[in-house]
Parts: structure tokens; C-alpha cells; sequence
């Protein structure tokens, strides 16, 4: 049932982009969204009996965290810096918890060193415009692209269903962070902040499944 509401909030939510009088309440359509899937990780985690359940709860939580400051950077151009913070924490979690099921391992950064210096190239080429952002950005690029990586790598190691959709969300969440940059850092377009809000959403729609598998 949750699920429901939580699609239909989505939907609620990519409609307020789209029309104006609907995007005047941006922030509580997003605030919305964002705590259905913080409920719903709650129950998971309640009624699951998964190993390690308890991991995803921070995680997901400075996902929510974040989504409130985002959005109140998309309506009001303020708390970027509070979102990106939020998210990077969100994220050293995911990449701990992932390392719980499968160690680090160094071939694990690859992707990730390669991610920071496409980042700087296409900032450095002004193909995108971090300013000041920059240095957060970069950080941050390190850490998203780590996220993906691990998944991958667990996903190569553990061939069942919890690591294909650790993987597909994983996937979604990348992608949808890569939209940002170029949705904050050169030009804000209707279109990528529905690409944006699809992908990111989805991404939290996989990682809550996966708390109910065992």
C-alpha cells in the first residue's frame, strides 16, 4: 500500500516540474516523496529478517536529509552545499555498508579516479561550471562513482537477485547524480530535473526492496 502513495507522490512530484502553479509547493511534494521512502525503509527493516538490516537506515535517512535541502536549492537557490554534504555522507554509508557483504578492495577506486578526472576535464573544458563548488564536487564524484563500483563488484562476486538490484539501483543513483551536473552546473532544463527525479527516486525504490529479501 505504501508503495502506492509513495509512486503516487512521484508522480505528484514530476507533474509540480512541469506545471507552475503545482511547483509553488516544490518543496512539500519532494519533502513528501522523500519521507514515504524513509517510512517504508522503516517497515522493511522492521519486518525483514535479513542480516544486517539495520545498515540502510542512516543512509537512506541523509538521503531524506538531503532531498529537503535540494529542494530548497531548486526553489530558492539556498542549502546546496548542506544537500551535497548530506548525500556524501548517504553515500560513505551505502559504500561501508557494501563493504560488509564483500571487503574494499583497490581495483574498487579505478572507476571512481577515473569519474573525478572526467568531472574536472569537462569543468576544466567549462562544458559544465562547478565555481566554487568545485572541490565538493569532486569529492563528491569520487564517492558516487565508488558506490557504483562496489555494486558492480558485488554483483560480479554474489549472482543473485539482492545484488542485481544493489546494481540497478546503484546504476539509477549514478546516473541521476550525473544529471545534476549538468542541471545545476549548465543549464537547468525541465526535462533533466524529470530524468533527474525519475532515476533518483527509482534508485531508492530498488535499495528499499532489497532490505524485505532475504
Amino acid at each position: 500500500m505504501l508503495y502506492y502513495i509513495y509512486f503516487i507522490l512521484l508522480i505528484i512530484l514530476l507533474l509540480s516540474v512541469l506545471i507552475p502553479k503545482l511547483y509553488d509547493h516544490y518543496i512539500i511534494f519532494k519533502t513528501l516523496t522523500s519521507i514515504c521512502f524513509m517510512i517504508i525503509t522503516i517497515i522493511n527493516i522492521y519486518i525483514s529478517n535479513a542480516p544486517h538490516r539495520y545498515l540502510i537506515l542512516f543512509p537512506i535517512l541523509f538521503c531524506m536529509i538531503g532531498d529537503i535541502f535540494l529542494a530548497i536549492y531548486n526553489r530558492y537557490n539556498k542549502c546546496f552545499k548542506l544537500g551535497l554534504i548530506s548525500f556524501l555522507i548517504a553515500h560513505c554509508y551505502f559504500v561501508y555498508n557494501m563493504c560488509q557483504i564483500l571487503p574494499f578492495k583497490l581495483i574498487n577506486i579505478i572507476f571512481p579516479i577515473i569519474m573525478v578526472i572526467l568531472v574536472y576535464i569537462l569543468n576544466n573544458k567549462q562544458i559544465i561550471n562547478l565555481k566554487e563548488k568545485s572541490t565538493y564536487c569532486l569529492i563528491y564524484a569520487f564517492f558516487v562513482s565508488l558506490l557504483l563500483s562496489k555494486a558492480f563488484d558485488i554483483y560480479l562476486n554474489h549472482f543473485n537477485i539482492q545484488a542485481y538490484l544493489l546494481l540497478i539501483g546503484s546504476i539509477l543513483f549514478f546516473i541521476s547524480d550525473f544529471i545534476l551536473l549538468f542541471m545545476y552546473f549548465k543549464k537547468r532544463t525541465k526535462t533533466l530535473h524529470l530524468l533527474n527525479l525519475l532515476t533518483y527516486y527509482l534508485a531508492i525504490y530498488f535499495f528499499t526492496i532489497i532490505i524485505i529479501l532475504n
